[in-house]
């Protein structure tokens, strides 16, 4: 659902579907949590054992670890993707190549975002917050 689609909706609907979505996240998220809980219970029993029986022996217990850790990986990534902050910040990128694309097209004035807080180099070095206003610097010559 789009950002526009909610602006239809009452107070109790745009409540319910915030709810529906933010428990979705909150599922996928609980569901990698115990994912991993299991991993690493899971290969601790499994290497516990390669350790204690045969423990010169071909480490065995990478065949499990090996494939279940990649499937983890992929796991923690879907999860991660779907997350509110990768959306938002999918969403963002996606809103700058159209105004970027437009502007390409000659279709709209594209104009570079500016920075929102000044900065400069410190006598040491360092990037510090700019204090002194843009128009009560004095010029150098």
């Amino acid at each position: 659902m789009s950002n526009n689609s909610y602006q239809d909706l009452s107070d109790s609907e745009l409540d319910a579907q915030l709810r529906k979505r933010i428990e979705a996240r909150m599922k996928a998220w609980n569901g990698f949590y115990m994912h991993v809980i299991a991993f690493i219970g899971v290969n601790l029993l499994l290497w516990a054992i390669w350790l204690t029986t045969d423990f010169l022996d071909d480490p065995w217990p990478l065949f499990a670890t090996i494939p279940w850790g990649m499937g983890l990986a992929i796991h923690a990534l879907v999860v991660y993707q779907n997350s509110g902050g990768a959306v938002e910040r999918r969403q963002r990128t996606i809103e700058r190549e159209i105004e970027r694309e437009k502007a390409r097209l000659g279709l709209e004035k594209y104009e570079k975002p500016k920075r929102e807080r000044l900065m400069r180099l410190s006598d040491d070095g360092e990037l510090v917050p700019d204090d002194v206003a843009p128009a009560t610097k004095a010029k150098r010559g």
